[in-house]
Formats: C-alpha cells, sequence, structure tokens
C-alpha cells in the first residue's frame, strides 16, 4: 500500500533549552543519530534544531505508516535515520514569502536527505529547512515520484483555522492538477484519524498528510492517475 507522511516544526516556538537537555533529546535520538550531528555541513545548525530536524523526518514516517499500521504508537526511538545529508547549496536564510509548493523542475540541491528504517521498511526524507521552520515529507520511493508537498504561512494561529486552511491549501492544489470532471472535493478524516481525499461520499486513492505549528501548515499527498 502507498501512502503519504509529512510534518513541519515553527522554530520560534520550540523551547531550545529543553531541547538541549540530554533527558529530552534521548527519547527521540539514538547514538549514532545524535552522531550525525558532528558530520561536515551541520556546522552552522544549532544543536536543537538537528534534534527538530530529525523529529520531523521520524514523525513524517509515523504519519505514513499510521495509514496502513492503524493501531501504530509513535515511538521516535524505534524509528532509525542511518544518514542524513545536508544540502548541496544552502537555501536561502528566511522563508520568504506565504507559500512554497514543489514541482518537477524544482532542483533538489537546497533540500536535507535522509535514509530511514522502520522495521523492515526503508524510508527516504527530503527537508526545507529556513530560519522559522523546518518541513519535511517522507516516501519509500527514493526519486518522490508523484509526491506533491507545500508550505504556507498563516496569520490566525488558532487550532481550527489552522485545519480549516490547511484542508483548503491541499484541496487548491488537487483542484489545479486534477483533470476536469473531479471537482466536489473535500478533505475528511477515516476512522482511524488519517486524513482522506472524498468526491462526494466517495474516498478517492489520493493518500494525504496535513502537518501545522503555529503560522505554518504543510501538506502532501500521493497523487496517482484516477
Amino acid at each position: 500500500m502507498k501512502s503519504t507522511g509529512n510534518d513541519i516544526v515553527a522554530l520560534n516556538v520550540i523551547n531550545r533549552l529543553r531541547t538541549n537537555h540530554y533527558s529530552f533529546y534521548s527519547k527521540i535520538l539514538s547514538v549514532s543519530e545524535e552522531a550525525l550531528y558532528t558530520r561536515p555541513g551541520f556546522e552552522e545548525m544549532p544543536f536543537e534544531e538537528f534534534v527538530w530536524l530529525l523529529w520531523s523526518v521520524k514523525e513524517s514516517v509515523y504519519k505514513y505508516l499510521k495509514r496502513i499500521v492503524p493501531g501504530l504508537v509513535f515511538s521516535p526511538t524505534k524509528i532509525f535515520i542511518h544518514g542524513i545529508d545536508p544540502p548541496y547549496r544552502q537555501a536561502l536564510k528566511s522563508f520568504g514569502g506565504i507559500q512554497w509548493e514543489n514541482n518537477k523542475s524544482e532542483s533538489s540541491e537546497e533540500l536535507f536527505k535522509g535514509v530511514i528504517t522502520c522495521g523492515s521498511d526503508i524510508f527516504y526524507s527530503r527537508s526545507k529547512i529556513h530560519d522559522e521552520l523546518i518541513s519535511t515529507v517522507v516516501s519509500n520511493d527514493k526519486n518522490f515520484e508523484n509526491t506533491i508537498w507545500g508550505i504556507k504561512s498563516i496569520d490566525d494561529t488558532a487550532y481550527k483555522n489552522q485545519s480549516k486552511t490547511v484542508r483548503a491549501f491541499v484541496l487548491e492544489k488537487l483542484n489545479s492538477i486534477l483533470p476536469d470532471g473531479y471537482d466536489n472535493l473535500s478533505i475528511s478524516k477515516n476512522r482511524h484519524g488519517c486524513p482522506v481525499v472524498l468526491k462526494g461520499a466517495m474516498e478517492m486513492n489520493i493518500p494525504v498528510s496535513l502537518a501545522h505549528h503555529d503560522h505554518f501548515i504543510a501538506y502532501s499527498f500521493l497523487l496517482r492517475h484516477p
């Protein structure tokens, strides 16, 4: 079964002091994962942001698997990040806009790329990092074929608005790329709490993942030909 998973972290609201405490980050990182921080390319990244980068990868993997294994419980230390490579060229420091969405013509040179396992499953991650945020998407396809993801800043951080706006964000993208006749779309949740795309009352075969944190919302979905 195909799936998708994403996560977003608003860096202005993380507790940096607490994140740097061993009692906190040891619940997320293994010793070998902590050692990844010493690799070339992480010299300018604060350790607390490295911790949240790996958290976002693990959270994304969990969301991917939750759709397939509904009873799965999130356990960061059971998701292993074997490597994460910094981008070949540094991304712009500031997010610098209202929204961003990937496209096939765009270079991936500004993305952090990881390799992860959970049990016998292998996953790949791509992350965008700016001063304000960390956004991650995962796939079981190294080339991320047909995986679409996007990020948007919002003004109203109330939970209801975050939920409403992220659904509208992904629906806008779906409506822009699906062929004519696929209107009347909505986002709901299945009985296991995973977001699903509906056409009327019928669930479509488009796995979707949603995330929001403070002033940022994000989506990912795996597009299949209808």
